[in-house]
C-alpha cells in the first residue's frame, strides 16, 4: 500500500483501515501512520475524528494498493 501518495493526494483525511481492525478505532483515538522498508519512518500523526466506514467512494483509493487488496 503506497501511504505517502494517500497521504499527499487525499485532502479529505480519508485513509484505508484494515477489515479486522475497525471495530477497534473510535473518534478521540490518536494514530501514527508509519512505513517500513527503504523509506521507514513516521509520516503522519493525527487524532480519528469519526468511526470507521466501509468506502462510500468506490474504488478511489485502489490506485494505491500495490498488492491484495485486504483494506475494502
Amino acid at each position: 500500500y503506497n501511504i505517502l501518495s494517500e497521504i499527499r493526494e487525499q485532502p479529505d483525511g480519508q485513509c484505508r483501515v484494515a477489515k479486522k481492525r475497525r471495530d477497534e478505532i473510535n473518534p478521540g483515538d490518536k494514530f501514527v501512520a508509519y512505513m517500513s522498508g527503504n523509506n521507514a519512518g513516521v509520516y503522519a500523526f493525527g487524532t480519528i475524528t469519526s468511526v470507521p466506514e466501509p468506502n462510500s467512494k468506490g474504488k478511489h483509493q485502489s490506485k494505491y494498493l500495490l498488492g491484495e487488496d485486504r483494506y475494502e
